[in-house]
């Protein structure tokens, strides 16, 4: 009888009290993804030499280190930017290594702003490190979004076309 008792609370709930567990779209590797986000890590690594380290590697990120030239009174920082396995999909993100200065953090805020416009635009991965290191100063300002949406407005009035202006019918 002892043995009934447990062969019936062995067996599986109703469907009603079954746990539910979340199901995540499981996602297509697309090879030349893959192989374009290698070329471009040779790349970064080629070009920035000893200052880009690899950390750690998970399902979905690469973790770097990356050591640039001090912003405003620190002598160098150190930064982790995280790739994503699908980069030209997804954005890079970076954060300051440790606790970072509040440069630091603006820097990284900044740039993680800034990856996030450009990931449509395919920039290359080192191009964009290359702006973070070459640009830390301007990315350090704390008005930095609002000037770079007042220069992206400035120049889209030039880039706009303009109806009933130029051309052969136009011209005077």
């Amino acid at each position: 009888m002892v043995s009934e008792a447990v062969s019936c609370t062995r067996e599986a709930p109703p469907e009603s009290r079954k746990r539910r567990t979340k199901r995540r779209p499981q996602r297509i590797k697309q090879v030349g993804q893959s192989e374009r986000l290698q070329k471009e890590l040779q790349q970064a690594r080629h070009l920035l030499g000893e200052s880009l380290k690899l950390r750690s590697q998970s399902a979905q990120w690469s973790v770097f280190r990356i050591c640039t030239p001090g912003i405003c009174e620190e002598e160098s920082c150190t930064f982790l930017v995280h790739v994503p396995h699908d980069y030209p999909c997804s954005a890079l993100r970076v954060e300051p290594e440790g606790r970072g200065s509040g440069a630091q953090s603006r820097v990284a805020a900044h740039f993680n702003w800034r990856c996030k416009q450009q990931c449509t635009r395919d920039a290359p991965l080192a191009a964009q490190l290359n702006y973070l290191i070459s640009e830390r100063q301007l990315l350090a300002t704390p008005d930095y979004v609002a000037r770079e949406r007042l220069r992206k407005s400035f120049y889209a009035l030039f880039a706009a076309p303009t109806s009933g202006c130029g051309g052969v019918d136009g011209e005077r």
